[in-house]
């Protein structure tokens, strides 16, 4: 007999997110090996939305919520599959903007999970280094459904893949890198090129340096708890503020 799941603890995978890191990580390196492929462009699309999936689900969105990214995933691959079936190569900014909600959708998902997270351990610096990458990632489906509506809109080599060479673009400009090799030539592409290289600087030097800056440090008054060593801080720091209010000290500091 199956034995039931304690409604207290969290479902597996979640906060799970030095895997998330090491997954998105992997799908750079596996998605140039689709370019010359037929169904390159399927796959790519299927490898993305499987990332931004599996970062909902270490994110534990509500059922609902899932069902719905499920539903926009379906519909984007169809459209990806017909437009490889009949040969086109330029009919993709519906699956784009499809995914591309998703993937601004995610980030959000990520950052609002990792506030709730009452210690601020390694996993909750790792997700939002998550949530750097996906919104380089949001862009990139940004860039390629500008191009799939007017592939003028960028200059240079995107290479076999114009979804890669986008993704590729949107990464360098997210880390002010500015190759050259790639440029964004009409006005829209330019303006989120540098709304990409200013967001993405100011995420780096706020919010990531502050959560390192308060790695080990507790929050009060966040809700349920994630793991039993959280636990034992929260504990301990009601323990201290409740000896600090009896001696008439100030209160431990709180983040």
């Amino acid at each position: 007999m199956a034995r039931a799941r304690d409604p207290e603890q969290p479902p597996k995978l979640v906060d799970s997110y030095g895997l998330l890191l090491v997954v998105i990580l992997l799908q750079f390196l596996l998605i140039p090996l689709l370019d010359n492929t037929r169904w390159g462009s399927i796959i790519q699309g299927v490898v993305m939305a499987g990332v931004l999936l599996l970062a909902l689900r270490i994110s534990h969105v509500h059922r609902r919520t899932h069902q719905i990214a499920l539903v926009m995933v379906a519909l984007a691959v169809a459209s990806l599959t017909g437009n490889a079936a009949a040969g086109l190569e330029d009919g993709t900014a519906f699956s784009s903007i499809l995914l591309g909600v998703l993937a601004v959708i995610t980030p959000a998902v990520i950052l609002k999970r990792i506030f709730e997270h009452p210690v601020i351990s390694g996993q909750t610096v790792l997700g939002a280094i998550c949530a750097y990458l996906l919104l380089g990632m949001a862009c990139a489906f940004a860039f390629h459904g500008m191009w799939a509506l007017d592939n003028d809109a960028f200059k240079g080599d995107l290479g076999s893949s114009p979804q890669f060479g986008l993704l590729y673009f949107s990464y360098v400009t997210l880390a002010t890198l500015g190759y050259g090799d790639i440029v964004p030539v009409s006005q829209l592409p330019r303006a989120l090129a540098m709304v990409e290289a200013l967001v993405g600087q100011i995420f780096l030097v706020t919010l990531v340096a502050a959560l390192v800056g308060n790695l080990g440090r507790v929050r009060r008054r966040t809700g349920r708890l994630l793991a039993g060593s959280e636990e034992a801080a929260i504990e301990q720091e009601e323990a201290e503020a409740a000896a600090a209010a009896e001696a008439g000290g100030p209160p431990p500091d709180e983040v």
